[in-house]
């Protein structure tokens, strides 16, 4: 919904159409120098990428996710995952994929729904019961 309401381009993509200075795509460069074997750049185009969507960014969110997970689940040990994610967050940065501000709104993304989400659980629980007990009884499975 973000993106659509908020449609940016990431800095690679801005910088390729003039509007920054100074931003090089990185991963770009990094698969064409892989060996011809591997054919990386078709394998990635394969999975089908969004490759403008900058805001917010999931490369952000799905490790801040895991952390959260991590930190419910082991406690403090979870905190081994941080480095990780600290060091995802510097990379999309610095490799010019998305802007700060990307990376800030997926950690808030990811937050929000960590939070919300056993809300939203309980809730569809609620419908489904309520859904069953107006169900009649003869055609229950």
């Amino acid at each position: 919904m973000t993106y659509l309401l908020f449609p940016s381009a990431p800095p690679w993509l801005a910088a390729q159409n003039g509007y920054l200075d100074g931003v090089t795509r990185v991963l770009g460069q990094t698969i064409n120098l892989l060996p011809d074997r591997l054919d990386m750049p078709s394998i990635y185009r394969q999975l089908n990428p969004n490759m403008v969507a900058a805001i917010p960014s999931l490369h952000a969110a799905y490790p801040f996710l895991v952390l959260l997970f991590a930190l419910r689940f082991f406690g403090r040990r979870g905190l081994v995952v941080a480095p990780y994610v600290l060091a995802v967050w510097l990379a999309v940065i610095y490799l010019g994929e998305h802007y700060a501000i990307d990376v800030i709104l997926g950690a808030a993304y990811a937050g929000m729904a960590f939070a919300l989400g056993p809300l939203a659980v309980r809730f569809v629980e609620r419908i489904r019961t309520w859904r069953l007990d107006r169900t009649p009884s003869f055609t229950r499975a």
